[in-house]
């Protein structure tokens, strides 16, 4: 058989910039802020076919928030691993005037500054960056140079990643006569460490990372920091200076500023109830990361795994119980090129068959679920190894029921349980587990058609994924970080004077309260 294959370009949705409005209740009225998430510092050099970039990409997303009203922006860096440095000083532009972003010095001693030259500040509002341990490299220049100066609030863990090194990687081959064909007797790749970069001030985040303003409570990590790396390279310094002309008319944290931010932040980490359970749950993570004792009773260890699997279901209830209360509304925000992969990439799931010629709406295939969210509309691709299995061993009696009303043949709770026992332990190991056919076989018996089964696995996990919830998210929740993130660009936005876009947007809104609902507002975008 021969198969015709046409090279074509693929933009894949989730490697792009994302933004969503976030409503913060508070004041008078509620605060619109823009929540930027960046996966990477992704782009290309001129003369690349890909076009893409993340400034560009947030810079079209700031212009959507502009006519949106936002008053405030929260741009999630947690898990960032980093990318392009010269992304960084770009996307640094699109909030401070020109100067320094990232000194760079090679293994010459010679110290090269990367700059940014626009005058034209695209957002001059308030603007909280939001870091984890994983926050590193390109990510710790953009946070960096911000808080060098004054631009930003910096809340998360106590510190970033702390890599303040870039490397090569030269590939190592054997000594052959002759000329060796490419890849030859290989010795794989040596990696070199061949610049030290630093912020505005001077300082490089190796091994310090970059610290936080606002000190969030953080979920325990066992990864290791640059700091505790073999090898790792000692922190640095040069002689340099921060420009004192690189912020005016764009809004600044000032020492009385990040006080009462950090006062507000500190009181809502102490009364509220969602990091009172945060707390304990990351207590509980705690625990079992660095217990180094286990009993070798087999017994005992299954008592203490349901205990675990219970406390851990229990948790995750109350917080979803709580997340229904907090939520905030929201709304997506997507770039053009995002929104046209979607319909595409929907497109041809709704025209994606089975081996058998059916569908795959509400289907499950190959470890995938194909879900519709309500007829006709979008199709969600649900691996069943994402499912909360706590929840659902909680909840066996829909799962049967749902199973029985497909097959018409009966499962008994010690049935699904095991079920589900199994397939916890195949999305913990999944190279060493059974295909997922096998493990509902286990307990229903050879005599069961190939067809029904099907049919039983399909409404299984659909209920699964319905009694589970969390995974038919669009997006992520608003966690506890980024909820409170959200609440101090919000604080930090009404101790700011209210711009005339501002008191038009809110003049439109108050006006559109008194008149049903009815307004029209237009705002050119920046």
């Amino acid at each position: 058989m021969s198969v015709s294959l046409e090279r074509a370009r693929v933009e894949i949705a989730r490697d792009h910039a994302r933004g969503a409005v976030v409503s913060v209740p508070g004041g008078d009225r509620p605060t619109p802020v823009g929540v930027l998430t960046l996966p990477a510092f992704y782009g290309a050099p001129e003369a690349s076919a890909r076009s893409a970039s993340v400034s560009a990409d947030v810079r079209e997303l700031l212009g959507q928030f502009s006519a949106r009203g936002v008053e405030a922006v929260v741009i999630d860096l947690r898990d960032n691993g980093g990318g392009l440095l010269e992304e960084a000083v770009k996307l640094a532009g699109l909030f401070i005037r020109p100067g320094p972003v990232v000194l760079v010095r090679g293994l010459g001693g010679n110290v090269e500054e990367h700059r940014t030259d626009d005058p034209a500040v695209i957002f001059a509002k308030p603007l909280v960056i939001l870091t984890s341990r994983a926050s590193a490299s390109a990510s710790e220049a953009f946070a960096g140079a911000l808080q060098c100066y004054h631009r930003a609030v910096i809340a998360g863990a106590e510190s970033t990643f702390g890599k303040g090194t870039a490397q090569d990687f030269i590939d190592l081959h054997k000594p052959a006569s002759g000329s060796p064909a490419p890849g030859q007797d290989s010795w794989g790749v040596a990696r070199v460490t061949r610049q030290y970069y630093y912020l505005p001030d001077g300082n490089t985040p190796q091994q310090k990372g970059i610290a936080s303003d606002v000190v969030l409570p953080a979920y325990f990590s066992p990864e290791p920091l640059e700091k505790d790396l073999p090898h790792a390279l000692p922190g640095d310094v040069i002689a340099t200076h921060v420009p004192t002309n690189a912020t005016p008319g764009i809004a600044v944290v000032t020492d009385d500023l990040l006080s009462r931010l950090r006062a507000a932040s500190l009181a809502r980490i102490h009364d509220l109830p969602e990091f009172a359970l945060q707390k304990r749950a990351i207590e509980f993570h705690r625990q079992g990361w660095t217990r180094e004792e286990w009993s070798l009773q087999l017994d005992a260890r299954r008592r203490e795994r349901a205990n675990d699997d219970q406390t851990r279901a229990a948790l995750r209830k109350e917080r979803q119980e709580l997340e229904a209360q907090l939520a905030y509304p929201t709304e997506s925000v997507d770039l053009p090129v995002v929104a046209d992969a979607e319909r595409i990439h929907q497109a041809a799931l709704r025209a994606r068959t089975l081996p058998d010629g059916s569908s795959c709406v509400n289907h499950f295939f190959w470890n995938v679920f194909y879900y519709e969210l309500s007829p006709g509309g979008r199709i969600r691709e649900i691996r069943v190894d994402a499912l909360d299995f706590e929840a659902c061993t909680l909840n066996r009696a829909p799962l049967a029921a749902a199973w029985t009303r497909a097959t018409n043949m009966p499962l008994a709770d010690g049935q699904v349980a095991a079920i589900l026992a199994d397939l916890k332990r195949r999305s913990r190991t999944p190279d060493e587990a059974p295909e997922i056919p096998a493990v509902f076989r286990k307990q229903t018996g050879t005599d069961v058609s190939d067809r029904m089964l099907a049919a039983g696995m399909d409404a299984f996990f659909k209920q699964a994924i319905e009694l589970d919830g969390e995974v038919l998210r669009e997006r992520p929740g608003l966690d506890v970080s980024l909820r409170e993130s959200v609440r101090i660009a919000a604080d930090w936005a009404r101790l700011q004077p209210e711009s005339p876009l501002a008191r038009m947007f809110r003049t439109a809104a108050d006006a559109a309260a008194k008149n049903g609902g009815r307004c029209a507002v237009s705002a050119a975008q920046p």
